[in-house]
């Protein structure tokens, strides 16, 4: 199983204890859930607007290490441009 775009740090101990157990499963996040915090973003920027949702500084800063220990497997664009398109 691949996890897709991971933006919550809730998830890593599950995906590490998954990892230690042998369980075939592999998770990747992107740049904005590693770069940017919800309480950052102004009301109303839909620019930002991405599923699942940017969110704080906290759990942002918490996912480096995860990637750092190999708990998130690598960081992809998320690129969607058709959606991106339709959010605007």
């Amino acid at each position: 199983m691949h996890v897709l775009h991971l933006s919550s740090a809730a998830a890593l101990d599950r995906r590490a204890a998954a990892r230690r157990a042998g369980t075939p499963i592999t998770a990747e996040t992107c740049p904005h859930y590693l770069t940017l915090a919800a309480e950052a973003i102004p009301a109303g920027a839909t620019e930002f607007k991405c599923c699942p949702p940017i969110r704080d500084a906290a759990n942002r800063d918490r996912l480096w290490p995860g990637l750092a220990e190999g708990v998130v497997d690598c960081v992809v664009s998320g690129h969607a441009s058709g959606s991106a398109r339709s959010a605007r």
